[in-house]
């Protein structure tokens, strides 16, 4: 499986139980230009496409982690990305990008060619506050994180708008800050809802069937999950905030080991209101962007 290690600035390759095969960071890029990969994809020939949030591109590898091109350069226009976060290849081969800062999914052809660009700011069904995963159902329907929205779109492969689920909250179909999305072969959608702590299930018109929570995974009892890997067992997930890659596994109700539990309550960080959690989160993530593109700016 490959992680987008953000905070260390490269791509890692990993068996199922985390041992590093490989690693792409800047030493692998010529000028050393990368900075927090934010998503990865793999096409049907195994090339490696990873988002490059720090210079507003996306970077293509070998299936051995060789580098061999880039698509986009940093900006607001067609063909540039501001902080391009989640990808996903359609059936058709085309290349969708969640372009985060600019608020808007961008459609591409595998060589880069823009193909479609839909989305603005805003809370209207077709915009955004920060889209964040992306992931493609077998029919071709694209589904979005709206992160700052707390919701999830749906679009057609033109990104003509389908369906909207969810709101702010922490009842069951709700979100606080929804990031990492998966659709299973069954057309099952599953949400990364990161500030919840938890891991929710819909099917695909977002009738919610059910939630995940963790109850211990260590020295962290609450990890803020985003990045989402399906398996038999449960679920491989990545807490940005503890550094770990975390195995979930349907378990049993004794609060230890790497368990997870349907349909109970989230312990909440604090007992702060949502509109509170809220403002910090927005706080913290755009303290953290001015500081990287201040170092970034030194270079």
């Amino acid at each position: 499986m490959f992680i987008a290690d953000s905070e260390n600035d490269r791509v890692i390759k990993t068996d199922l139980q985390g041992n590093i095969i490989f690693s792409i960071d800047s030493s692998s890029v010529p000028g050393g230009r990368y900075k927090n990969p934010g998503g990865i994809a793999i096409d049907s020939s195994g090339i490696i496409y990873a988002t490059n949030q720090g210079y507003g591109k996306i970077e293509r590898f070998s299936p051995d982690g060789h580098y061999l091109s880039e698509i986009g350069s940093h900006g607001t226009n067609p063909g540039q990305f501001n902080r391009p976060t989640g990808l996903a290849f359609g059936p058709d081969g085309s290349l969708y990008v969640a372009d985060t800062g600019n608020n808007r999914i961008v459609k591409l052809s595998p060589n880069g060619t823009v193909l479609t660009i839909w989305g603005k700011e805003g809370v209207q069904d077709t915009e955004f506050r920060e889209p964040w995963g992306i992931a493609v159902e077998k029919e071709g329907m694209v589904y979005v994180t709206d992160s700052q929205n707390c919701r999830v779109e749906v679009f057609s492969p033109d990104g003509t708008w389908l369906n909207t689920w969810g709101a702010k909250g922490d009842d069951p179909g709700r979100f606080f800050i929804p990031t990492g999305i998966i659709i299973d072969t069954d057309g099952t959608v599953y949400v990364s809802d990161t500030n919840n702590f938890r891991i929710q299930q819909f099917d695909k018109n977002g009738t919610f069937l059910h939630e995940f929570i963790p109850e211990y995974i260590g020295p962290y009892d609450k990890p803020r999950m985003y990045g989402l890997i399906k398996t038999p067992s449960g679920f491989i997930t990545t807490s940005t905030y503890t550094g770990e890659i975390i195995s979930l596994e349907y378990g049993n109700d004794t609060g230890y080991g790497n368990t997870m539990v349907k349909n109970k309550n989230p312990v909440r960080e604090e007992e702060v209101s949502l509109d509170e959690q809220y403002a910090r989160f927005s706080r913290s993530m755009d303290e953290w962007w001015n500081k990287t593109w201040e170092k970034l700016m030194a270079l």
